[in-house]
């Protein structure tokens, strides 16, 4: 079964850190913070920020962390993979990977309005104006 493929966008957590592997191969990983936005009952309220991990390997790992920095605005596109571990006091956490993954800055969209959905969980917007990065995806 194909994961599915996706398209992030959100805030680098912490500037990607770069490894080396047993043969020296490059490896960087890298955490997208993405906070959705809700409007409900006329206030604009934070729903909980949601964590995606990337990892890059040789050249494309060492561009990564050439040119990325935490808070940087970043879109991620890969196929999506839900990891689950057990932390030391032996609580399952799940979370959330992107595999194959492409990174570039992540273009703009300038938002006319926002409006309130009818089951006040997601806001739907309606885009304007769209500014795309001169950079290329790596």
């Amino acid at each position: 079964m194909n994961n599915p493929n996706i398209v992030v966008r959100g805030n680098i957590g912490r500037d990607p850190e770069l490894k080396f592997g047993k043969t020296g191969t490059a490896v960087a990983s890298i955490s997208i913070g993405v906070t959705p936005r809700v409007l409900h009952e006329g206030a604009w309220n934070d729903a909980p920020t949601l964590w995606y991990k990337a990892s890059f390997f040789g050249a494309k790992a060492e561009k990564v962390v050439d040119t990325f920095t935490k808070g940087m605005r970043v879109q991620l596109e890969g196929q999506l993979n839900q990891t689950s571990w057990i932390d030391k006091e032996g609580q399952l956490h799940t979370g959330w990977e992107i595999g194959n993954a492409e990174i570039s800055p992540a273009p703009w969209v300038k938002v006319e309005k926002a409006v309130e959905s009818p089951f006040n969980q997601a806001v739907q917007v309606q885009p304007v104006a769209v500014a795309t990065s001169d950079v290329a995806p790596f």
